[in-house]
């Protein structure tokens, strides 16, 4: 595996940030506001997809971030076998750490593991996500003023809000 260097430069970023005592979605907002280009914007880059931006453009997301400081490829480690399917086209189901198959060290890394461990540390226990009935709306509720998908909050008195307020920097976007 090669390094791109644009690419590891935006990601020990994030792990510094990560280790000055930023949150991820501090860390989404800054990105942002400073026009630092996505994962997606990195690919089409060099001609490996042709995709657009569901608003005017890509942003960076929370969950992006947190994946980002999950992963392992960035300090030298190969992981596979970590989801499986419970049949094609099913969904992924994470197995137990113990049942990953796991290469150390199988090329140079980008962050240093003292680094990668210190952030893990810091970093919540994955919860599941809640249950969300469906709505028919639910991919066609688009938000004013980021053009994002809005999404559906369940409760006493369901509501369809735009996810991205918190970390884009469009102050027009609010709850709907």
């Amino acid at each position: 595996m090669l390094i791109a260097e644009d690419e590891a430069d935006v990601v020990r970023r994030i792990f510094s940030l990560t280790m000055e005592g930023y949150t991820s979605t501090e860390i989404t907002r800054l990105f942002n506001e400073t026009g630092v280009k996505t994962p997606i914007e990195f690919i089409i880059e060099k001609g490996k997809t042709s995709r657009v931006p569901k608003g005017e453009q890509f942003l960076w997301g929370n969950s992006t971030i947190c994946q980002i400081l999950r992963n392992e490829i960035y300090i030298g480690n190969i992981v596979q076998k970590k989801y499986t399917k419970d049949f094609v086209g099913g969904k992924n189901h994470l197995n137990p750490r113990e049942d990953w198959l796991i290469t150390y060290n199988h090329h140079e890394p980008i962050i240093d593991k003292e680094v990668f461990d210190k952030v893990q540390e810091g970093r919540g226990i994955k919860r599941k996500p809640p249950y969300n009935p469906t709505h028919p709306l639910i991919g066609k509720a688009v938000c004013g003023c980021c053009k994002k998908n809005l999404r559906y909050r369940r409760g006493l008195n369901p509501y369809f809000s735009c996810h991205y307020r918190y970390s884009n920097a469009m102050e027009n976007c609010v709850d709907n």
